[in-house]
């Protein structure tokens, strides 16, 4: 592999630009994500986050600017294409199937990846080339031992982690993760960021997390939105120093 070719980023957002009537969600926005990172995004609400991501997934459309992901423009793609070329999401809201267990969830996954129908649960149940991967994937995340618990029944954590699971069941070069630690207490919050840390450079990571000291312990790479522009993107230890998002966002108690 040439240098170049390592330097290529997975992720090229390249002046995009939202507008809804007189409000401009996104400025101009410009930012790369490199294969293999966690990478960060941070701001204030109303920053232009949620708006962002939805333009990433392709259920909102950019009114200029591009969106190139794994070297194809996708710019112009929906949502499903987005899917299948690679690129997955966890829900600050959990998107679960409430009645259905642990496995069943993280099943449906793998077989919407694979292709198969939907039309025949009961024998897809029974399915190895369904049981197999999802038994992995929930041992991955944790789950190993609740595979067979209603969605329903499980904490608010470990839905956090199933929501994951899923995502992580169509094998995806991009991971985005929206706001992992949301309503959490310190304990689960603990362990969500111990099972980010742990998958580490097997998935490329956007990280959208309130949480400081999640991220500053998680991303290599941190993009400070305001007012739907990239303030700046940088190193973790570079965004604590930065003058202007030490004003505005972090105060002193990140700053060593």
């Amino acid at each position: 592999m040439t240098a170049n070719a390592v330097a290529t980023p997975l992720l090229q957002l390249s002046g995009l630009v939202k507008r809804f009537g007189a409000l401009l969600a996104t400025d101009n926005l410009t930012l790369s994500v490199q294969q293999g990172d966690i990478h960060a995004v941070i701001g204030p609400n109303g920053a232009g986050k949620t708006t962002l991501i939805t333009q990433l997934l392709g259920n909102l459309r950019p009114d200029s600017g591009s969106i190139i992901f794994d070297g194809c423009d996708i710019t112009a793609l929906p949502a499903p294409v987005r899917s299948r070329q690679g690129i997955a999401r966890s829900f600050q809201l959990t998107a679960l199937f409430p009645t259905l267990t642990a496995l069943q969830n993280v099943m449906l996954s793998v077989q919407a990846h694979q292709g198969h129908s939907y039309r025949f649960w009961r024998p897809a149940n029974e399915d190895k080339s369904l049981i197999a991967p999802a038994e992995e994937i929930l041992k991955r995340v944790g789950l190993g031992g609740h595979m067979h618990i209603a969605a329903n029944s499980l904490s608010h954590g470990q839905q956090r982690r199933l929501d994951i699971a899923m995502a992580i069941a169509t094998s995806p070069k991009l991971l985005l993760l929206d706001e992992p630690l949301a309503g959490m207490g310190a304990g689960e919050a603990a362990q969500m960021v111990a099972f980010i840390e742990s998958i580490r450079g097997q998935y490329t990571i956007f990280l959208v997390e309130h949480d400081m000291d999640a991220v500053f312990s998680l991303a290599n790479k941190i993009s400070v939105l305001d007012c739907g522009r990239c303030l700046v993107t940088g190193l973790p230890d570079d965004i604590k120093r930065h003058p202007e998002v030490r004003r505005a966002y972090l105060g002193d108690s990140h700053v060593n």
